[in-house]
Order: C-alpha cells, then sequence, then structure tokens
C-alpha cells in the first residue's frame, strides 16, 4: 500500500546550454555544452490510476522520448548508466532517473516540444475545421472513408495532430528534425499526414490532453509488453494511452488498448 503522501518519480534529462546549430543542423555535442536539468514528475498515486497499455517504466521512458525526439535509456545514476528492470512493479518511495541517450546520433536529434504544444486553447474546433479548411477535411475522409480510426463511427471530424495554429514552418521544422525517414515530414499544417478522422469526443479527449496515441513495436515498446499483448502481425500498429482514469474518460470516446485504424499506403 503507498503512503499517505504519494512518492513521485522524477526524471532529469541532459540539454544543451547552446543551442546554435552546426552546418549539418545538428547540436553541438561538446561535454561543456550539455547541463542536466529536471524534465518530468510524475506522481506514482497517478501512475496507478491510470490504465496504461505498457508497464510504467516503460511508458515513462517513451514519454521522455516523446518530449526529446531522442531515443534514450532510464538510469538511476547520472555519469554510468544503471537501467531499472522495467517490468517491475511501481516504487514505495520516491525515486529519480537520468535519461541517457542511446548514442551521440540521438543525443544530436534532441529538439523539444513546446511547452504549451497541446495547449487546448490552441486547437481548432471541428466547425472551424469544416468551415475555414475544406480541401484538408476532404484529404481526411477520402483517406479515412470519412470514418473515426479509433471507434470507426460515421459521426467523425477531421482533426489536425499539430494545431493549425503551430503554421506550416513549425510543422515542417519539427517533423524534419523528429523524422526517422524522409518520408515521415510533413510539409505543411494542413497536409494529410497531419490529421485524424475523429468521433467529435475523442476528437476533445485529444485537445484535452485525456489520451495520446503510440505506435509499437518501438525502441522501449514490443508488442509483447502491451496490455494486452499483440503478436507479431500487428506490428505498426498505434495504439491508446489514456492519462485519466478510464471512469473519468467522456463516454463513448477512447479505450486505453483499443488500436486506431491506419491505411495501409504510410505516405498518407
Amino acid at each position: 500500500m503507498l503512503n499517505s503522501i504519494s512518492p513521485y518519480i522524477d526524471i532529469h534529462v541532459s540539454l544543451p546550454i547552446t543551442v546554435l546549430r552546426d552546418s549539418a543542423k545538428l547540436l553541438d555535442l561538446a561535454p561543456e555544452n550539455w547541463t542536466w536539468k529536471h524534465l518530468l514528475r510524475c506522481p506514482v498515486s497517478k501512475l496507478v490510476e491510470l490504465t496504461l497499455s505498457a508497464p510504467p517504466y516503460m511508458w515513462l521512458r517513451y514519454s521522455t522520448y516523446a518530449v526529446l525526439g531522442a531515443e534514450g535509456r532510464l538510469s538511476t545514476q547520472k555519469d554510468i548508466l544503471d537501467e531499472p528492470i522495467y517490468i517491475e512493479e511501481l516504487p514505495l518511495e520516491s525515486k529519480t532517473f537520468y535519461y541517457h541517450y542511446e548514442n551521440a546520433n540521438e543525443q544530436a536529434r534532441v529538439f523539444l516540444l513546446e511547452s504549451d504544444f497541446m495547449n487546448p486553447r490552441s486547437m481548432t474546433s471541428p466547425s472551424q475545421v469544416a468551415r475555414h479548411f475544406p480541401t484538408f477535411r476532404k484529404d481526411m475522409f477520402r483517406r479515412d472513408s470519412g470514418r473515426c480510426v479509433v471507434n470507426n463511427s460515421l459521426i467523425s471530424h477531421a482533426s489536425h495532430l499539430i494545431a493549425h495554429e503551430k503554421g506550416d514552418g513549425y510543422t515542417k521544422a519539427l517533423t524534419e528534425r523528429r523524422s526517422r525517414h524522409s518520408t515521415d515530414v510533413v510539409p505543411s499544417v494542413d497536409h494529410v499526414r497531419n490529421g485524424l478522422t475523429l468521433y467529435s469526443s475523442t476528437h476533445d479527449c485529444l485537445n484535452r490532453v485525456l489520451a495520446a496515441f503510440m505506435r509499437v513495436p518501438n525502441f522501449a515498446v514490443q508488442l509483447a509488453d502491451v496490455d494486452p499483448p499483440l503478436p507479431k502481425e500487428f506490428a505498426g500498429v498505434y495504439i491508446v494511452h489514456a492519462f485519466v482514469p478510464s471512469t473519468d474518460m467522456p463516454f463513448g470516446t477512447l479505450s486505453c488498448g483499443s488500436l486506431l485504424r491506419t491505411p495501409q499506403d504510410r505516405s498518407q
């Protein structure tokens, strides 16, 4: 049983002091240009409440990557790699982890998300999309057959993943820095690859940061690690994570562990 004062998990990451980039658009990796900073604090009680679709330490490892854009490993030590057992139970006392980049190439990829990346006030409502971005809406419905990619509902809306207010420049820069392949780059905020067709309340859940999607397998979570485990033929699917207890999730929206329906042509 957890203490009355809930412990928490802290994650520290090494970040550049100077962010000037060289001609290859990579960060200066000189050791003196990097310093440890506190990035995340997660109360254990909150993690216990959630129905995550992966073990908590795996989820925290992937979440750190999602913020940074660079693969790495959790460690109990700052100067040497001392990984936890990723499937072990949550601690009864507070713990601190340090995120060690997988290698220099990954460290050079660091490109932090803006702190207001998922600010609901910057999100575009379904009615605004239909009124102001008809081509975007048409492209979404054509690709997704006019149905929600989560629950297959026909009562659905075209939804931006990166908020429209972020603009073309930010969308292209973010996806260029985060991409693993040239085909991953999204050239504009209204491009079909920056959207999903979603049931209205599912769209609202994403805007309110109540849930997110994660592709598996990935460097931190394998198909066998998710709940329930997935067979190998499911490689490349996107799975739902919920950030609130299931009892707090709006009715008929997202179920943790649900799979997204994605197009066979991943260039879309």
